[in-house]
């Protein structure tokens, strides 16, 4: 399967994996895609993706959302040794990436 739609995550408290599970919108290989269709993406939307991110130990995440006048999307990329969060843009993907 290309991606899957409702794919149930495990969730992580520290190191210690939790019974409850949570259910992304989408998930593709590795990435988690949150959903929106409001006029402007919140603190609290990025938030939320963040906290899946970091319950889920998953490093790469998109936020799209289809309510604003065209389509606006953010990657982001989780570091946990750090325990934070890099909004990906054109100037510093590479960066990030290995190899």
């Amino acid at each position: 399967m290309i991606f899957e739609r409702e794919k149930a995550l495990r969730l992580y408290y520290k190191t210690v994996l939790l019974k409850k599970v949570f259910i992304a919108d989408f998930y593709y290989k590795g990435v988690i895609v949150e959903l929106k269709s409001v006029e402007h993406i919140s603190s609290d939307h990025r938030a939320q993706l963040f906290n899946y991110m970091r319950m889920t130990h998953k490093e790469r995440g998109l936020l799209l959302n289809f309510g604003e006048i065209g389509l606006r999307a953010e990657r982001y990329l989780y570091v946990e040794d750090d325990d934070n969060f890099v909004l990906l843009s054109q100037d510093n993907y590479k960066d990030y990436i290995q190899g």
